[in-house]
């Protein structure tokens, strides 16, 4: 298997990401898709809006009408209030049309969409709910308006089209680590037909685009979101088994990374023995008592410590020989341990790994990657056919207690992009290189999951 690798700086593939289709719009449409979503420098910065019989001008640049009407003209019901189909598809319905209030009105001109967006009444004649803002918006901007919402259900984020859905996956596919690379990619595989074979992501086919992010090989054009160990593109959906510092507003993490599992080592080392001062081992000199080990290229100093705390992103890059000579006392930080995973999860990945027309190499590797996979399916599926970016990030910010992956279950909130916080603490036996299979699950975070 070979993966090109393309041309492109990063930066102006992430400007593609992030652009999309916009590139298909007139100028007209351009202008009013930035009403629409409220963009800076749309007309509406100049513009004022009044809600119901308020008789105070607010600005308009707080109702954009995306935040109510969605990013595809659907409507979002909230507060009791149910937002109508924004769309021209909708509004020029060559018929009468029962509103969700119960009222009946004739399809909308562009007139009457004028009249309604100024005053407040419908194509019928009825007064609109007073949540519905009264702009004051110029008869060209408003036809820019209008010119934009015959184009928004036509509208897809980068990698979605109308019959399928293209995710990236960032695997390492050269040198050494090739055979890796190809494993978690024939899962990927695996998991994308069995998902299509029931149908798709409703009705859409699940493409997984393979790319060597590892040797420097920018993300492929045109995909809706990343998987892998990828750090986040601005803009662009990103998950991860682990992020080296906290993931950010596009990334989720499945389970904690480095800083958590060297707090969790701390807490460990506070209850196990008490009083004890824990400092890190020094390149530069020789430190004993309770260490912790937070770089490898510091790992033929840790020989002197009475405890080694070693978080495991540390402990992988330590070759076995160097490990022979730490102390007797060793723990190590896990992301996970295989008692917190579901026995339905451990199936449903058994069962994939072995349609994979590839060899299993990396079993953790392999999982970490299904996980990611099963995760986008996941929210994917409760974002519904109206698939966007931010619409898929909400979903993964909704999810609560989910077991499909091969990790402890997960749980996201808008401020924790953690799926599974804490470290599973586990000794380590320096002389016959194994890890103990019992250990001490520790969240310092306080989150849970």
């Amino acid at each position: 298997m070979t993966i090109s690798v393309k041309a492109s700086a990063l930066c102006a593939v992430a400007s593609l990401l992030v652009l999309g289709v916009q590139a298909q719009l007139s100028p007209a449409e351009t202008r009013g898709e930035a009403i629409y979503f409220g963009e800076d420098g749309s007309a509406l910065d100049a513009a004022t809006a009044a809600i119901g019989t308020m008789n105070v001008e607010l600005p308009a640049s707080s109702f954009p009408c995306a935040s109510c009407h969605g990013e595809r003209g659907q409507g979002r019901a909230e507060r009791g209030v149910a937002p109508s189909d924004l769309s021209r598809d909708a509004l020029t319905r060559p018929y009468d049309v029962s509103a969700s209030a119960g009222r009946v009105r004739p399809p909308y001109t562009r007139a009457l969409f004028e009249r309604a967006l100024t005053t407040g009444v419908d194509s019928g004649g009825t007064a609109l709910v007073d949540a519905m803002p009264r702009f004051n918006l110029s008869t060209d901007e408003i036809s820019d308006l209008w010119a934009f919402l015959d184009k928004l259900k036509d509208e897809h984020d980068p990698g979605v089209t109308a019959d399928e859905i293209r995710i990236a996956a960032a695997l390492p596919m050269s040198g050494e680590a090739n055979p890796v690379g190809i494993a978690m990619f024939g899962v990927l595989e695996a998991l994308a037909a069995q998902v299509n074979e029931k149908g798709g992501v409703h009705g859409r086919s699940l493409v997984f685009i393979p790319y060597d992010e590892p040797a420097g090989e920018p993300a492929p054009e045109d995909v809706f979101a990343v998987i892998g160990p990828h750090e986040p593109v601005p803009g662009v959906p990103t998950i991860s088994s682990s992020f080296a510092g906290l993931p950010g507003p596009d990334g989720f993490a499945l389970t904690s990374g480095q800083a958590e599992h060297e707090a969790a080592l701390r807490a460990f080392a506070i209850q196990t023995w008490a009083n004890t001062r824990i400092e890190n081992v020094s390149c530069d000199s020789e430190l004993s008592g309770t260490l912790v080990l937070s770089r490898a290229d510091c790992a033929d100093k840790a020989h002197r410590a009475s405890h080694l705390l070693v978080p495991f992103q540390v402990f992988s890059q330590v070759s076995p020989e160097t490990r022979k000579s730490w102390p007797a006392s060793v723990h190590v930080a896990l992301p996970l341990s295989v008692r917190r995973i579901s026995r339905g999860a451990q199936g449903a990945f058994a069962r994939t790994r072995s349609k994979s027309r590839f060899d299993s190499v990396a079993p953790i590797a392999e999982a970490e990657i299904y996980s990611a996979g099963v995760l986008s399916i996941e929210a994917m599926m409760r974002s519904g056919r109206g698939l966007s970016r931010s619409v898929f990030k909400e979903k993964i910010e909704n999810i609560q207690g989910f077991v499909g992956a091969m990790t402890p279950p997960l749980a996201y909130s808008a401020n924790d992009h953690i799926g599974a916080n804490g470290a599973y603490i586990v000794s380590y036996d320096p002389k016959s290189g194994r890890l103990d299979g019992e250990g001490l699950w520790i969240d310092p975070s306080g989150e849970g999951g």
